[in-house]
């Protein structure tokens, strides 16, 4: 197993459109493994709902799927993780040289502020999934701006596109609205038994 991309983001909830980001990168690149990373907890974020909780929904949202897992790399520790650190972890575990990092496009125009990026564009190659137009002139200058002067791989993919978010399903619980075909059934059942997003 070598072909495998990580995932990572605060799945608070993690919903559909995370899902079908990742059935579709995984199609079309014909990986073996799509690994989901639930943002671990720390001071900065302290708005998420605990990590554990939501390691344990996005658990429940891939089961049955043999071609996605949950780590829970980032859940051990209550500090600030850097993506360099996970990633590193990761190829460790697995004895991989390199990884696919699945993005938004939001995060390749901040990626010169993140932690040691220059080696993390040795580590892994990004996929970023778009909502807007794949000729989108301004990112796609930023994407061969970051190609030029680091070496990077980049790859610009455009999902299908769904009207749905995290912030969306929290909106809908606290005004007692269905979210019912938001996300799965195990998340929902989740949501009610933690008693999440109600205020």
């Amino acid at each position: 197993m070598s072909n495998i991309a990580l995932f990572g983001g605060s799945f608070d909830p993690i919903h559909i459109g995370h899902l079908n980001i990742a059935e579709y990168v995984r199609s079309e690149l014909n990986l073996d493994k799509i690994i989901f990373i639930p943002n671990g907890n720390h001071p900065q974020k302290s708005d998420l709902t605990d990590a554990k909780i939501r390691f344990e929904m996005c658990k429940n949202a891939v089961f049955g799927n043999k071609y996605f897992e949950v780590s829970s790399v980032e859940l051990d520790e209550f500090e600030k993780h850097y993506t360099i650190d996970t990633v590193s972890k990761i190829l460790k575990s697995m004895n991989l040289s390199k990884l696919y990092f699945i993005v938004g496009a939001d995060a390749i125009y901040e990626i010169e502020t993140w932690y040691k990026y220059k080696e993390l564009f040795n580590l892994v190659e990004f996929i970023v999934v778009t909502r807007e137009s794949l000729s989108d002139e301004k990112l796609l200058y930023k994407i061969d701006d970051l190609i030029k002067k680091y070496n990077a791989e980049i790859t610009l993919m455009k999902p299908p596109k769904f009207e749905v978010s995290s912030s969306m399903i929290r909106e809908y619980v606290r005004k007692n609205r269905s979210i019912k075909y938001l996300t799965v059934d195990n998340v929902i059942s989740a949501i009610k038994e933690y008693n999440l997003y109600e205020s």
